[in-house]
Order: structure tokens, then C-alpha cells, then sequence
């Protein structure tokens, strides 16, 4: 009689299972949406600093010093973009060598 009680560990079991799948999926959305973000934030440095090149060449109110940060910006982010694909592009291949 006594085995029979420990069936009831299997429903906690499943319960855990299902709750930690849930977390999984919140996380690669999470994760999702911060490289959206990041894939954003970078076409806007991307976007400023071409505009702030037009303006400088135009003749407005802009300094060759805000010109050239907003371009440093724009490519320092891209550089970080960059690294990162070619990061997630590494585990991937990493992945795809293991052997199962």
C-alpha cells in the first residue's frame, strides 16, 4: 500500500516539468526582444550619425566634435553586433559538430 503513495510524486513531477518549460519559453522571448532592442539601438546610431553628417555638410548648428562621436557611437555598436553573430554563429557550429 505504501508504493501506491508515491504515485502522487509523479503529478509534482509533471507540475515542475510544466512550470519549467513555461520559465524556458519567458526566457527566449526575453532574449528575443533584447536583440531586437539591441538590432534597434544600433540601426538609430546607425540613422543619427548619418544624419549629423548631413547636417554638417548642409551647414547647419552641428560640430565636427558631435559628428564625429555620434559616428564612433554608430560604430562601436555595429562592431558589437558584429561580434556577437559571429559569437552566435561559433556555438552554433560548435553545436552542430557534437555527437550524439
Amino acid at each position: 500500500m505504501s508504493d501506491i503513495s508515491g504515485i502522487g510524486s509523479i503529478g509534482n513531477i509533471a507540475q515542475s516539468m510544466e512550470q519549467t518549460a513555461q520559465q524556458q519559453q519567458h526566457n527566449r522571448e526575453d532574449f528575443l526582444e533584447t536583440l531586437k532592442g539591441f538590432v534597434q539601438d544600433t540601426s538609430a546610431m546607425q540613422d543619427q550619425a548619418n544624419q549629423s553628417i548631413q547636417d554638417f555638410s548642409t551647414g547647419k548648428e552641428t560640430s565636427v566634435h558631435e559628428v564625429m562621436i555620434n559616428l564612433e557611437k554608430a560604430g562601436f555598436s555595429l562592431k558589437l553586433m558584429s561580434r556577437m553573430r559571429n559569437e552566435a554563429m561559433d556555438a552554433y557550429n560548435k553545436i552542430m559538430r557534437l555527437r550524439v
